[in-house]
């Protein structure tokens, strides 16, 4: 199976250095999954796409800096390239900012949100759960980074997953796409490293819980497990 990783953000060199890019993370999180698993990387932000839909047997659509509701040429473009996968019923995977894309190109809609930042480890409870989910649970914890989030999911979509502050925390549409405000690819590490670069922009006290928050479980195994299901792909082993 080949995996289309749109990039919605290119990290800087030293960045990608120290804790990979944001599709070398979605890469890590699932090899071993599948010998037969491969990946290729579009810079989306830089007007980067595949030259059609065929291209990839699925894709992933990764978080950003940038905002969804923006009407940048390369935010449009990418909009109608989700269409048109949705179109097509082609396998789509979107977390933070592609889960907030695909619910504006679907007809649904991103806010920036009044209360702020939803960061550091967030518990969200699980509404109905798509048919492909062999592993069910009442509710996850996840690692988070965002101020946008979905205020209106899509007419065709169904709600997923949903926390207090974020009451559309996830989404699926019939059995090709699956969104999630969280990110899953993430590690302790790296969201512990965005915090602490964004403690002036979160505010002092909510940063102070960011990190405290990190020493929680999350359930990072489980979440392979689900897109491993989604993608249709084995499941030969876990990493926590």
């Amino acid at each position: 199976m080949i995996i289309g990783v749109l990039e919605a953000e290119t990290l800087p060199p030293h960045v990608v250095e120290r804790f990979g890019s944001y599709g070398q993370m979605f890469a890590e999180l699932l090899q071993g999954l599948d010998p037969e698993l491969d990946f290729l990387y579009y810079a989306a932000d830089q007007g980067q796409l595949p030259h059609g839909v065929d291209a990839c047997d699925a894709y992933i659509l990764t978080g950003s800096r940038h905002n969804a509701f923006d009407n940048d040429p390369w935010i449009e473009n990418l909009k109608h390239f989700i269409c048109k996968v949705h179109g097509q019923s082609r396998k789509c995977l979107g977390v933070c900012f592609g889960h907030q894309l695909v619910a504006e190109a679907l007809g649904g809609k991103v806010i920036n949100h009044t209360n702020g930042w939803g960061i550091g480890v967030t518990r969200f409870s699980v509404g109905e759960r798509p048919p492909w989910m062999s592993e069910s649970t009442d509710s996850f914890r996840i690692l988070v980074s965002h101020q946008d989030q979905v205020s209106q999911l899509p007419p065709c979509a169904t709600l997923f997953a949903h926390s207090e502050f974020c009451p559309n925390g996830g989404y699926f549409v019939g059995q090709h796409i699956f969104c999630l405000q969280g990110h899953p690819e993430f590690n302790r590490d790296y969201l512990r490293f965005l915090i602490n670069k964004r403690a002036r922009l979160i505010g002092e006290s909510k940063t102070e819980q960011a990190l405290k928050s990190l020493h929680q479980p999350v359930d990072r195994s489980l979440f392979r497990s689900w897109i491993a299901d989604f993608l249709g792909l084995p499941k030969r082993s876990h990493h926590s």
